[in-house]
């Protein structure tokens, strides 16, 4: 699959944006310059690209192919079987644009390891990795109280959820100021950077944009932030109802986990995608955030089987049929793209209706 990747990939596209950061971060002389999207930790998969290779892509690759693999004897070593062929099915479906050409599956292992942490009671280990997901990237910072409610459901004290949550602060903490003595400007430009983009292509509100136009076209297109975006005079409505709808999805799978009916692994799959399908950024890799707790928390499922088969059509191969590369100049979205894309955030909205309905109810019954 990496071959594959090498030959046929997308130009390194997003690994030459890793390169740039790298570059700017370790090799200038005199002010260090930080990611302008991603926390400080990020730099150390951005730093693959500078081992010594003919082609710093090719260094990227053959380092992500090494961290797949070394995972997946890893993960079938540990889990039931069952769990880790679904593991590994699951992210040969991501495809390799997806597991060698992003770093997505840093944190999605960090997180992965911090839930298997938490299960077998080593508390601080987990949160340690939970705050090292945040320094990576920032969306593990929602399933902090997943872990605080899981904690305390299990009958421990006070002092030890406040020990775990004040190591978690604390290393975070530690990244924020090495942030801000290496490049002041960029402690707070991966929150600024996410708030000021627009509506990606194939995010659930650019479905639901071009539902409302009697499925023409949800809007303009337009290239910017490193992605194919959605120009509407309907977005910013479409974009703050999605905004209420994730404050609104991630206190109900709090409720439900303080309720008992979620295990902790399901409430962070429940809470990943809430704040996949209610976020106007909606990138293909961002499967690969939550697919490794699918796998060992719900196994092989035809659902999520579709979903990944799905995703993989709409991109890289509709993406670039349609000729929205941004080597390319489409200047209206194709209809099979939407469609194919609308199709897989519906049977994402299913997926988490599954889990908020379904399995709360067999976890409250074990």
């Amino acid at each position: 699959m990496a071959w594959i990747y090498v030959v046929w990939g997308d130009d390194h596209a997003d690994i030459g944006l890793y390169h740039s950061y790298a570059m700017a971060a370790f090799t200038t002389h005199g002010a260090h310059r930080l990611p302008v999207e991603y926390p400080i930790l990020a730099l150390l998969p951005f730093a693959l690209t500078l081992l010594p290779a003919p082609d710093y892509g090719v260094a990227f690759v053959a380092a992500m192919a090494a961290l797949v693999l070394a995972t997946f004897i890893v993960v079938w070593r540990c889990v039931r079987p069952d769990r880790a062929r679904a593991f590994v099915l699951y992210l040969l479906l991501a495809g390799p644009w997806l597991l060698f050409g992003r770093f997505d599956l840093f944190p999605a292992l960090v997180v992965l390891l911090a839930t298997i942490a938490a299960t077998a009671n080593r508390r601080l280990v987990a949160y340690a990795l939970l705050a090292t997901g945040v320094l990576l990237k920032l969306y593990p910072l929602v399933l902090l109280p997943l872990f605080v409610i899981d904690q305390r459901r299990a009958g421990e004290g006070y002092a030890s959820t406040a020990a775990g949550v004040a190591l978690f602060g604390a290393i975070v903490a530690a990244g924020v100021a090495a942030s801000a003595l290496l490049d002041p400007s960029a402690v707070l430009s991966p929150i600024t950077y996410a708030v000021s983009r627009p509506v990606e292509a194939e995010s659930l509100p650019a479905t639901v944009l071009w539902l409302l136009s009697g499925f023409h076209s949800p809007g303009d297109v337009a290239h910017s932030f490193n992605s194919v975006n959605v120009v509407s005079s309907g977005a910013p409505a479409v974009v703050a109802a999605f905004g209420l709808a994730a404050v609104v999805g991630l206190v109900a799978v709090y409720a439900l986990q303080l309720a008992g009916r979620l295990s902790l692994r399901a409430a962070c799959i429940a809470a990943l995608l809430v704040v996949i399908l209610c976020n106007r950024v909606f990138s293909a890799q961002y499967m690969v955030w939550v697919v490794p707790l699918v796998a060992l928390e719900i196994g092989i499922s035809p659902l999520w089987i579709g979903v990944l088969l799905l995703t993989i059509l709409e991109y890289p191969t509709l993406y670039s049929l349609a000729g929205l590369s941004d080597s390319d100049t489409a200047t209206t979205f194709a209809w099979a793209f939407l469609l194919v894309v609308a199709l897989r955030n519906v049977l994402l909205v299913a997926a988490l209706t599954r889990i908020a309905v379904t399995d709360a109810r067999s976890f409250s019954d074990r």
